[in-house]
């Protein structure tokens, strides 16, 4: 995939700080528009070899190399100088000559994957806040990509965070190659509750299971029920009436 170069920094740039002084030992940082999600630049068109994040500038205030952006990918851009006081912000930046700008629903984590089980994957740093439980995610193995979702992350103080996933079909292997996330973080997201996953919570809390007798339910307050055994024959008092998701059960 062919990259395209920086309007920020691309090539022989030089920075200053606010009152016009060289900024020396200066910080750029690259996120995906509008997060907080860091993303890759590379030193070349080819992609072959990733900038720092952050860039960080020489004596002169200028960056190392030079500053490539992946095609279709919007960036946000953050200056700081040396001492991490913040210059500037620039958000929805593209490569220069881009023409197809798009953002899909899987973040490219360009971490560090490491497999650790048929359900666990480890990456460096503190990644809990990247894999809450509930967050979907997607994983490359030599079978093909696949998909799943986290059950939970632990952070072992030191270095190393530990993820355990529910696998949709296929479980991880040795060859695990890269894990992404979706865009939408599980924790109180703005899809509509109707549409969640079944078996997902909904707005944190997740929906219990119930087992009845053969009858009437009466006063159902949420829109996901896992029902085992029995048989429904009518249904009353529903709150959400627009939606109601069985897992099991008949009606």
């Amino acid at each position: 995939m062919t990259a395209f170069l920086s309007p920020i920094g691309g090539a022989a740039w030089q920075f200053f700080s606010n009152a016009g002084v060289v900024l020396q030992g200066g910080k750029l940082f690259t996120y995906i528009a509008g997060s907080s999600t860091p993303q890759a630049t590379w030193t070349d068109s080819t992609q072959a070899v990733q900038n720092a994040n952050p860039i960080v500038f020489d004596a002169a205030g200028r960056p190392p190399n030079e500053i490539w952006l992946a095609n279709g990918i919007a960036y946000k851009f953050i200056l700081k100088d040396a001492n991490n006081n913040t210059l500037g912000t620039w958000d929805n930046i593209s490569g220069i000559g881009v023409t197809n700008v798009s953002q899909t629903e899987w973040i490219t984590s360009n971490l560090v994957v490491t497999f650790v089980n048929a359900s666990q994957f480890s990456v460096t740093g503190d990644q809990r806040a990247l894999f809450p439980s509930n967050r979907r995610i997607q994983y490359g193995l030599a079978a093909g990509t696949f998909y799943g979702s986290v059950s939970s992350s632990s952070y072992d103080g030191v270095g190393t965070t530990t993820v355990t996933i529910l696998p949709d079909s296929t479980s991880l292997d040795s060859s695990l190659s890269f894990v992404n996330y979706a865009f939408l973080n599980s924790v109180n997201p703005s899809i509509p509750n109707q549409y969640i996953k079944q078996g997902d919570a909904i707005n944190g809390s997740p929906i219990g299971n119930i087992t009845p007798s053969t009858g009437v339910f009466t006063n159902l307050s949420s829109g996901n029920v896992n029902i085992t055994g029995g048989t429904i024959t009518g249904i009353v008092g529903f709150s959400v009436p627009d939606f109601l998701i069985i897992n099991q059960g008949v009606i």
